[in-house]
C-alpha cells in the first residue's frame, strides 16, 4: 500500500484539456485574441477612459478586473466628478439655492447671529458664485479627506497591528 495508484484522466472527444484552457485563458486578452507580451490590454478596467463604461456593460468582470489591479486615482477622481456635478447642478437649480440660502440663514441664527435683510440680500447675491466653491470644495477636500483617512488606516495597520513584520514572525509566535 505504500505505492500510489494514479489513474489516467479520461479526456473526451471535443473536450479541451484544462491545461490547455488555463494556457489559452492567460493568454489572451478580454476580447479573445492572443495577446503578446507588453501588448496593450483592452479588458474592462484597462483602458484610460472605458472603465465607467464597462461597469454598465460588463458589472460583474470589471469589478473583477478592477479589485485584481485597482487604479486609485482614476476611482477616486471619478467619484469626485461625479458628485462635485451632482452637488453643482443641485446647488445651480431655484430650489436648490433657497435651500442654500435657507441652511446659511438657519446655520447664523443657530450662533445668535440675527440676520438683518442687509446680510439676507449679500447672502442671496452670493448664490451665484455658490456653483464654482460647491465644485472645487468637494474636488479639493474629498481627496484630501481620502488621503487623511487612508494614512490613519495605514498607520494602525502598521503600527497598531504590527505590519511591518513578515507573515512567518506570526505564524512561528514571535512577539
Amino acid at each position: 500500500m505504500g505505492e500510489s495508484l494514479s489513474v489516467p484522466r479520461q479526456v473526451s472527444p471535443g473536450s479541451v484539456d484544462q491545461t490547455h484552457t488555463d494556457h489559452v485563458r492567460n493568454s489572451r486578452s478580454g476580447d479573445g485574441a492572443p495577446r503578446r507580451r507588453g501588448a496593450p490590454n483592452n479588458r474592462p478596467g484597462h483602458g484610460s477612459g472605458w472603465t465607467p463604461g464597462w461597469v454598465i456593460v460588463a458589472p460583474r468582470r470589471t469589478f473583477g478586473v478592477i479589485s485584481r489591479h485597482p487604479r486609485w486615482l482614476g476611482a477616486l477622481l471619478t467619484v469626485a466628478l461625479i458628485i462635485a456635478g451632482a452637488s453643482s447642478w443641485l446647488v445651480s437649480t431655484e430650489l436648490g439655492q433657497q435651500m442654500l440660502l435657507e441652511q446659511q440663514v438657519d446655520a447664523m441664527e443657530s450662533f445668535g447671529v440675527t440676520v438683518s435683510e442687509e446680510m439676507y440680500g449679500q447672502l442671496k447675491r452670493r448664490l451665484v458664485s455658490a456653483v464654482y466653491f460647491t465644485a472645487g470644495g468637494v474636488l479639493v477636500m474629498m481627496p484630501l479627506f481620502s488621503l487623511i483617512v487612508a494614512g490613519v488606516v495605514w498607520t494602525v495597520g502598521y503600527v497598531g497591528f504590527g505590519g511591518w513584520r513578515h507573515f512567518s514572525h506570526h505564524v512561528r509566535g514571535g512577539g
